[in-house]
C-alpha cells in the first residue's frame, strides 16, 4: 500500500490547483451566492481530507510533515457528515494560508519520497 502514497499526494496537489483555480475573480461572498461554486470546493477540500487520510494510514509519518494534518481530515468528514453546517467563512482563509502552505509540505514530502529506494 505504501506504494499508493505517492498517487494519493498527488491527488491533493490536484485537487490544490483545482482549488486555487476556482478562486480567480471570485469573493468570500460567492461561498454563500453560487451552489456551483460551493459544491465545487467542497468537493475538493473532501478529496485533499479523504487522500490524506489515505496516506496517513499507510505512512503515519506524513502526519509530523503536514501541519494541521489531522484538522484537514476533520475538515473532510464536517464537509461529508456535517454538510449543513459548513459556513463559508471557515472555508475562505484556506485559500489564502492553508493550501499554499500545504501544497509545499506535500511537494517536500513528494521530493523526499522519490529519493528513497
Amino acid at each position: 500500500m505504501r506504494d499508493r502514497v505517492p498517487a494519493w499526494l498527488q491527488d491533493v496537489l490536484t485537487a490544490i490547483a483545482l482549488l486555487q483555480g476556482f478562486r480567480q475573480g471570485r469573493e468570500k461572498s460567492d461561498l454563500d451566492g453560487d451552489p456551483m461554486f460551493k459544491s465545487a470546493v467542497e468537493r475538493q477540500l473532501t478529496i485533499v481530507g479523504e487522500a490524506l487520510s489515505r496516506a496517513l494510514h499507510v505512512a503515519p509519518e506524513i502526519g509530523t510533515r503536514v501541519t494541521d494534518c489531522r484538522q484537514i481530515i476533520s475538515l473532510r468528514n464536517i464537509l461529508v457528515h456535517n454538510y449543513a453546517n459548513v459556513r463559508s467563512d471557515l472555508l475562505w482563509p484556506l485559500f489564502k494560508i492553508d493550501l499554499p502552505r500545504l501544497e509545499r509540505e506535500i511537494r517536500e514530502i513528494l521530493n523526499s519520497w522519490k529519493s528513497v529506494p
